[in-house]
């Protein structure tokens, strides 16, 4: 690991270990925690375990099911390495090349930090495919909505703890 991984993970540890109190959504994750970071099961006292809240009924969240035949692939998570949008990328430019007369569209809306790795993401897309392929960062939440909606939500990650966005995704 790079000392910016290390520091960041030690950070992490730190706020995990002395906050008044932590909120798993599954307890599978709140032990991978505790067993990454080494916590002392004393620590557990101060997690609770809640899945999050929803505003829509379950009858609200049966009918926004898949649409079939949508063509518009979207990658919403956020922009670092393990959340693999390169992958969504090379998918996106495979497909295009083996399907010319495909419609579909493929949209990256997030948000990271490190502009150096969003820029080397950028150069990922041939440019003869930037008007299929299209980058909204740090897109207005209304945008953001939208999209989620209407398009297919792409979740390459190689680890989600819940995964949220997949949650949100259904949830609009």
């Amino acid at each position: 690991k790079g000392p910016g991984e290390l520091a960041l993970e030690s950070m992490e540890r730190a706020c995990l270990l002395h906050a008044d109190l932590v909120v798993g959504h599954l307890d599978s994750t709140i032990r991978a925690n505790q067993d990454f970071y080494c916590f002392p099961d004393s620590w557990r006292q101060k997690v609770a375990l809640e899945f999050p809240p929803t505003a829509l009924t379950e009858e609200e969240r049966n009918a926004r099911s898949a649409f079939p035949g949508r063509e518009h692939f979207v990658f919403s998570s956020r922009l670092q390495p393990f959340k693999r949008p390169d992958l969504f990328l090379s998918a996106a430019t495979m497909h295009l090349l083996k399907n010319p007369e495909s419609n579909a569209r493929f949209t990256v809306a997030s948000y990271g930090w490190d502009g150096n790795y969003i820029h080397s993401l950028t150069r990922l897309v041939p440019p003869h495919l930037r008007d299929r392929i299209s980058f909204v960062t740090d897109p207005h939440p209304d945008v953001r909505d939208t999209l989620l909606s209407d398009s297919t939500v792409v979740i390459p990650s190689e680890y989600e703890s819940l995964c949220l966005l997949a949650y949100e995704s259904h949830l609009r």
